[in-house]
């Protein structure tokens, strides 16, 4: 590789390090918001009818988390396939993935709960995240032509399976979005993100991995030009109100706020066609202007991107620690962070909570806690390549 190919490669690898630092930051704000912002306990963000446009845009700028998570982590599958074969990369795919699963699964649905009864499984992103990557062992070995006619075709057209109703354990993790109760374990189950068409998402980031090798003009005027497509056909789409999320958009007469949050009110779980388009669209015109990004803020955002698993797992444990403290010293006693279900469904913090603002104090406070633990996990991550258990974390 010559000296203009390593520095276009390293470019775009820093891109992407501060576009996922970027999200997993957000994903931060939304969770912090979950607990400590007084109206979470009494409405949905998204609920145009009730929310207000700050509120709002909060809870809706996240809504960027899953889709380029997922689409990253095929991206980053496609970067391993240039110095391993594919059996190797399927086989640590699998690997992953069940890493993946089993961490959801304890480590994660603890960190929400804090409950050692686990009364409530939460089937979250990286329970979706894994399952997405033993399916992509498989799908890598397609040409890559078929691979993005197969993943297009599905995230295009998987909402015509929405006319199927069946409430079978295995259709709602392959499609739907609810509770499950399993009689076998008496535990309750939330399935949120279904892998139709999560995995197809996370295979079109492999396909398109060639677009995001080299950081050069030919590939950003490609990657706008599919931001820009994207972004026509979700107008489009949504205008129509037919299709790919129909009859959730309407105008509210005199109330131009009120009609901007339900043009941007897509459906996130189960993802929509219309979410779809609207988030990796938005990605795909972004990240072609973020190369490079060199400044100090830059930089700091960048060192979260790089360890996004490790991020998450510290985020939530802190959240919730600092929720159960301040829980304690406002009267309302720290059990009432023990989780059975969901923090905002708890009743005995029906008045809990804070004003948007001092949600965002209780944000950047977060973060400035995690990111000296986050840039130490960075540098030993990468002055210990030859460890081969940092790859799973």
């Amino acid at each position: 590789m010559n000296d203009a190919s390593s520095t276009q490669t390293r470019k775009r690898n820093t891109s992407i390090d501060l576009v996922k630092g970027i999200i997993v930051v957000l994903m931060c704000l939304d969770h912090t918001r979950t607990f400590f912002h007084y109206s979470a306990y009494h409405f949905n963000p998204t609920n145009v009818s009730l929310s207000s446009l700050p509120v709002f845009l909060t809870r809706w700028i996240t809504h960027f988390c899953e889709p380029v998570f997922c689409f990253t982590a095929g991206l980053s599958a496609f970067y391993l396939r240039q110095r391993m074969d594919l059996p190797t990369l399927s086989n640590f795919l699998i690997k992953r993935g069940i890493w993946l699963i089993v961490a959801d699964l304890t480590l994660i649905n603890f960190g929400w709960h804090f409950d050692p009864r686990v009364q409530t499984l939460l089937l979250g992103v990286f329970w979706m995240l894994g399952w997405s990557m033993i399916i992509l062992s498989a799908l890598i070995y397609l040409p890559r032509k078929a691979l993005l006619i197969v993943c297009v075709s599905i995230i295009a057209g998987h909402q015509l399976l929405d006319q199927i109703t069946s409430s079978s354990f295995t259709w709602t993790l392959l499609h739907r979005s609810r509770f499950i109760h399993l009689t076998t374990i008496d535990r309750n189950i939330w399935s949120g993100d279904p892998l139709i068409p999560w995995s197809a998402v996370m295979g079109l980031g492999y396909g398109l991995g060639t677009l995001f090798l080299k950081d050069t003009q030919e590939s950003r005027n490609r990657l706008t030009l599919m931001g820009v497509i994207s972004l026509v056909v979700f107008i489009l789409l949504r205008l129509g109100n037919t299709y790919g999320d129909p009859g959730n958009f309407r105008l509210y007469p005199g109330q131009s706020d009120k009609s901007l949050m339900s043009f941007l009110n897509v459906t996130k779980s189960p993802p929509s066609v219309q979410y779809l388009l609207l988030m990796l669209g938005t990605f795909f015109l972004v990240i072609p202007r973020v190369s490079g990004g060199s400044g100090w803020l830059s930089r700091k955002l960048a060192v979260f991107g790089r360890v996004p698993f490790f991020f998450y797992l510290l985020h939530i444990y802190a959240i919730h620690i600092v929720a159960m403290i301040v829980a304690a010293t406002t009267g309302y006693g720290w059990k009432s962070m023990v989780v059975p279900v969901w923090v905002t469904e708890q009743n005995s913090l029906k008045h809990f909570g804070f004003p948007l603002a001092v949600v965002f104090l209780i944000w950047l406070a977060i973060l400035f806690l995690l990111y000296p633990a986050c840039k130490w996990y960075d540098k030993y991550k990468r002055s210990h390549p030859h460890f081969w258990w940092l790859h799973y974390l």
